[in-house]
């Protein structure tokens, strides 16, 4: 088994025969992060990437999802227990996950200096 090591897939709108290669990739990642839907879920003639690549990542060791959209299809599935951790804060948990400081912890982290 080969281990892909943080390579990134974007995309707008995947058809069939651009989706089964990323599928492919996910399903052998252990730690998946999710950043938004794959285009337009929201029309029923495009959601099948969507469901397809949320049905994949859920399987994944570890999973963390960023992004409001994106946690509202997972819950509508009924996925929402199958994901390691869902953040509706989407461009905050990949800022996070980066290891950039957030305004929020950064405010509490002096706060709690302060008044400690």
């Amino acid at each position: 088994m080969s281990v892909i090591s943080h390579q990134t897939v974007l995309f707008w709108i995947l058809d069939l025969k651009g989706l089964y290669p990323v599928l492919d990739v996910i399903k052998r990642s252990r730690t998946v992060v999710l950043n938004g839907p794959a285009g337009l879920f929201e029309e029923s003639d495009y959601s099948f990437g969507t469901y397809e690549i949320i049905k994949a990542a859920a399987e994944a060791e570890f999973s963390v999802v960023g992004g409001g959209h994106t946690a509202a299809v997972i819950e509508k599935m009924g996925y929402d227990r199958k994901f390691t951790h869902i953040s509706t804060g989407g461009g905050a948990c990949i800022e996070f996950l980066t290891g950039k400081k957030l305004p929020a912890i950064a405010a509490l982290e002096k706060s709690a200096e302060r008044f400690t």
